[in-house]
């Protein structure tokens, strides 16, 4: 609460509430909305998403691995 007028803080501008694992729910919604927000305001409205792994198999184990396919 603020001291000087007693009124309940507003949650989003409270930081301790933010951190809090009750605040948590908000913390995962708003990685969601925000970038959809930043989306919207650079007019992007399709995205495509790479998911990958930059290590590849040795050439010999690649090589047993083709062979046996």
């Amino acid at each position: 609460m603020n001291s000087r007028t007693n009124k309940a803080e507003k949650a989003y501008a409270n930081p301790d509430f933010l951190n809090s694992s009750d605040g948590r729910i908000l913390r995962i919604m708003s990685e969601f909305v925000e970038p959809m927000y930043r989306f919207k305001q650079q007019n992007i409205s399709d995205t495509i998403v790479f998911f990958g792994s930059a290590r590849t198999k040795k050439p010999r184990d690649a090589k047993k691995l083709l062979e046996a396919a």
